[in-house]
């Protein structure tokens, strides 16, 4: 009797479905590592966030962060909190949540909260977006940094004061973090 399936084409077709699987599992490795997202937030921060917020990306040479931190404030509002550590001697404490919705629905209430809340002085053009520099009376008159923009409200405090090309190296090195 004659075999139906000689060796060789056995062989052939082995060869064949192997080349296939190897194709199949090269694509997708590569397309996983190609869109993978590289984030400088811990994996257990990032997948809490409820918003994508603004931060220094995880190739920075001029900045790092750390003590990312996501958590529930009294009023219920979601606030990311981090420092950004300058290679030129200077750290800012990041914070950051929504912007409630007065800020959209009441005419001229961003106006009002920049120049009764922060005490707006100056502005700095980022590739952030506009950075408000005000000062906080309450905390003897200390340096404040604001981002209004992408619907976030960014609170940023230098641990001293900053002149406007170091605030404009902070704000063009914060970019928005996908939560794909």
């Amino acid at each position: 009797m004659k075999e139906r399936f000689p060796l060789k084409n056995w062989q052939r077709a082995l060869v064949w479905a192997l080349t296939c699987f190897i194709i199949i599992a090269g694509s997708i490795a590569a397309y996983r590592f190609a869109t993978r997202v590289i984030s400088p937030m811990p994996d257990d921060v990032r997948s809490q966030l409820t918003f994508a917020p603004l931060v220094i990306s995880a190739e920075s040479k001029t900045f790092t962060t750390k003590n990312y931190d996501f958590v529930k404030v009294e009023d219920g509002t979601q606030l990311l909190t981090y420092t950004i550590d300058s290679e030129k001697g200077f750290s800012v404490a990041a914070s950051q949540y929504e912007q409630p919705p007065q800020f959209t629905e009441i005419p001229d209430y961003q106006n009002r909260f920049l120049t009764n809340v922060a005490k707006q002085y100056d502005t700095v053009q980022s590739s952030a977006g506009v950075i408000y520099l005000g000062r906080l009376t309450k905390e003897d008159n200390k340096q404040i940094g604001l981002i209004l923009e992408k619907g976030l409200i960014v609170f940023l405090k230098p641990d001293k004061e900053l002149d406007k090309t170091q605030w404009r190296s902070v704000g063009n090195a914060l970019e928005i973090e996908r939560l794909d």
